[in-house]
């Protein structure tokens, strides 16, 4: 269902990655749908799941099978260990695993976590980094209740979690943490300056290339005339529905936005120009009405597809010398911040995206870029370039416009 292998075609000694392409992200969703379907099954932690490589390795240990059919036995539920062989986890003990696993999973500062913070509006904690955080709660604590995918999409803060584990109502722990005299925890997000980028002297591996998507503007020329400068190879994706002139230098049309198409695509480019190294999307401007709006999701679905189909490469280029996976907005400069621009939020699908990419990808630059619309191709490919060649990556959102280069950080506060 989640790859279109036909069932026939599938064998329990398949390898995930070498023999179905299978990457992390992809594995964390079967993961989650087996868990929702056999609900009764052992909880696989994201740790355990990355040792597992076939098919068949998964499903005995999942079904409890012997060491020399599986690597080591299921993690127990609580509702299989015995009675008596643990005493009761406090409330403290819990929370303050979960914020530990929360801090080591996506760097905020432990001070700075609060049992009233909204995982997805304060913390920006999408679905997948969900399973990974609870994955290594469920491993470090294994005598917790079971956690399903439906009751943990259901636990909005993190304190409704650690309630849901301990056994209390989220509405109990919510009031317990939180009397009507205490002041609230409010997170708020604000720009913070960077200073200009440093550049590190790279190059993407032999015999690899770049791929820049056409937006329909001259950003995507000027770009690869920049980059073609440096010695990049670089091949331009034109989406449908982009009419502007042909592109100078080698480039590839898809026909339709469909997976089938763009497997095919990407397969001619590996053949013709070599494996890609670097991934560049430039997001079309939205257009109004209903019609620019799906356009708008058909091009953000298939960013999503081509990270999945690039998984491989990308990483291989990494461990090899460099690889980057960049996406481009026009919002406003400001990452959506300057509230006197109206736009559309799919973009914004963009930037979670590339920060779950970064967490998954360490040895890949990823990075996501918003350019105010009003600079010109020119001067956004002079940024683009420079963002490509900073050697930190520890900045993963970056704003480029009139009140210059910043980055989003998030300031919480009592109220």
């Amino acid at each position: 269902d989640k790859t279109g292998y036909p069932v026939a075609t599938l064998d329990a000694s398949m390898d995930l990655e070498a023999d179905l392409g299978i990457d992390s992200i992809k594995r964390v969703e079967i993961l989650g749908a087996l868990q929702e379907r056999l609900p009764g099954v052992p909880p696989l932690s994201p740790e355990a799941a990355g040792e597992l490589r076939t098919l068949g390795q998964i499903v005995g240990h999942l079904a409890g099978s012997s060491p020399a059919a599986a690597p080591p036995a299921a993690i127990p539920t609580a509702a299989a260990a015995p009675a008596g062989t643990s005493a009761p986890i406090s409330r403290e003990h819990v929370q303050h695993a979960l914020f530990a696993i929360v801090n080591d999973k996506t760097g905020y500062p432990l001070d700075t976590l609060e049992p009233g913070l909204d995982l997805e509006a304060d913390l920006g904690i999408d679905s997948i980094k969900r399973v990974e955080i609870l994955g290594a709660l469920q491993e470090q604590m294994p005598h917790l209740p079971e956690l399903t995918p439906e009751s943990a999409g259901e636990l909005r803060t993190l304190g409704q979690i650690v309630a849901h584990l301990v056994g209390a109502t989220p509405d109990a722990v919510a009031t317990e943490a939180t009397p009507a005299s205490a002041a609230l925890p409010v997170a708020e997000a604000r720009l913070r300056p960077l200073a200009p980028p440093d550049r590190l002297e790279l190059a993407l591996p032999a015999n690899a290339c770049c791929l820049i998507t056409d937006d329909g503007s001259p950003l995507a020329a000027a770009l690869a005339a920049r980059l073609t400068a440096q010695r990049w190879p670089i091949v331009i994706v034109r989406l449908p529905g982009i009419i502007d002139a042909e592109p100078a230098g080698p480039h590839v049309a898809l026909s339709d936005m469909s997976e089938t198409q763009l497997v095919d695509v990407l397969r001619q480019i590996g053949e013709a120009h070599g494996p890609v190294a670097a991934f560049i999307h430039i997001q079309p401007q939205a257009h109004d009405g209903a019609a620019g709006m799906q356009h708008q999701k058909d091009v953000l679905r298939h960013v999503f597809l081509a990270a999945r189909q690039l998984s491989p490469d990308l990483n291989r280029a990494g461990r090899a010398a460099y690889a980057a996976f960049v996406t481009i907005t026009r919002i406003d400069g400001q990452l959506g911040l300057a509230s006197h621009t109206p736009h559309t939020a799919i973009a914004g699908g963009l930037f979670g995206l590339t920060k779950t990419l970064r967490q998954e990808w360490p040895l890949v630059s990823c990075r996501a870029i918003d350019i105010a619309p009003e600079v010109d191709a020119e001067q956004a490919a002079e940024w683009i370039e420079a963002e490509l060649y900073d050697p930190d990556r520890t900045v993963v959102e970056v704003g480029l416009g009139a009140i210059g280069r910043v980055t989003i950080a998030a300031d919480v506060e009592r109220r």
